[in-house]
């Protein structure tokens, strides 16, 4: 469906497949998180009316006419949230109905490009605001944030983050008791603690850090690198909206789990790869073994190990020989050898 535009014929009024698709996924956003927030915060509200800054945005009465429990949230900053998320959908519908020309064009793009970016940002300063007053073992994931800021905090000290338990740390005052289960452990790769540390850095200097800004860092350069992966406007504003705003994705960006931080090296690698094959000079070729190598980066998780596999084998294609490719098995077992030097 993505790699055939809708074609409107002259006088049609009929939205394309891209401007429904961001209406069902805006929906959904919108649908998930009315059930997820209230389960993993459920006393956000509280925290908004005790905050300085959030609890000015209603008079006591208007916190009063908002009720305990509805309308969800029940709290005023996450319903402007949800009204200009509304408001930006029906002006992308609005201007795809309009006549075709740059305007149009300019607009829908902008849009599209612009809408999961200030949604995840806005709602992301949200929870950063109430975690700053709250503490550190509140208004975020685990170990996503919480334990990765303790490791880097281990690291930059010179401590091994994978033989310190967690004990001392924010992480002993998160959730329940039954469902601490990495206080002797980290559970991922180096990888994202070693790219954060810098930005940790920077933060601390600044007077405060927070995990989730690296995370939504790179989810924002992802999004607007990620339209080169697809040939026409159309399936370059579907690829983006189905990256911005896929629900369960963006509640794991707001939250701070770390799967948008895997995913971006991913597509990362994928642009490398489509940038890079291009090039026929051999130094070209180097570079492309540079973006498969960005590939072999991305086990960030375990569950980014099963990309691995592909990625040898693109090790194995790009070996410095290409004739063993076209002799079949037996060529493809004589670049066995340099495959395993590039490795290693």
């Amino acid at each position: 469906m993505l790699a055939r535009p809708h074609a409107q014929q002259p006088g049609s009024r009929r939205p394309g497949w891209d401007a429904l698709l961001l209406a069902v996924l805006v929906f959904a956003q919108l649908r998930i998180g009315s059930l997820a927030e209230p389960l993993a915060i459920p006393l956000a509200r509280q925290g908004a009316m005790r905050h300085p800054l959030l609890g000015r945005l209603l008079s006591a009465e208007g916190w009063a006419a908002m009720g305990e429990r509805g309308p969800w949230p029940a709290e005023p900053l996450a319903l402007l949230l949800i009204a200009l998320t509304l408001a930006c959908t029906l002006a992308y519908l609005l201007v795809d109905l309009a006549r075709p020309g740059r305007l149009r064009t300019a607009a829908r793009v902008d849009i599209s490009g612009r809408h999961p970016l200030h949604d995840h940002r806005a709602a992301l300063a949200r929870l950063i605001l109430l975690r700053a007053q709250s503490g550190p073992a509140s208004y975020t994931h685990d170990g996503g944030v919480i334990q990765t800021e303790a490791t880097i905090d281990f690291f930059l000290s010179g401590r091994n983050p994978y033989v310190e338990d967690y004990t001392e740390t924010p992480m002993a005052e998160w959730g329940f008791d039954e469902y601490r289960t990495a206080l002797y452990h980290y559970p991922y790769l180096p990888w994202t603690f070693v790219f954060s540390a810098p930005f940790a850095l920077v933060g601390q200097a600044l007077g405060g850090y927070d995990q989730r800004i690296v995370y939504l860092l790179l989810w924002a350069i992802m999004l607007i690198l990620a339209a080169r992966l697809a040939r026409d406007q159309r399936t370059q504003l579907g690829l983006v909206m189905l990256l911005g705003l896929n629900p369960i994705m963006g509640l794991d960006v707001i939250f701070g789990q770390n799967d948008s931080f895997v995913l971006a090296w991913i597509v990362f690698s994928l642009l490398a790869w489509q940038r890079w094959r291009k090039v026929p000079q051999p130094r070209g070729r180097a570079k492309l073994a540079v973006g498969v190598d960005d590939l072999l980066r991305a086990g960030l998780c375990q569950q980014a190990h099963r990309l691995v596999p592909g990625a040898v084998l693109a090790l194995l294609l790009l070996a410095k020989d290409d004739s063993f490719a076209a002799a079949g098995w037996l060529g493809i077992l004589r670049g066995v050898p340099v495959v395993l030097r590039r490795v290693w």
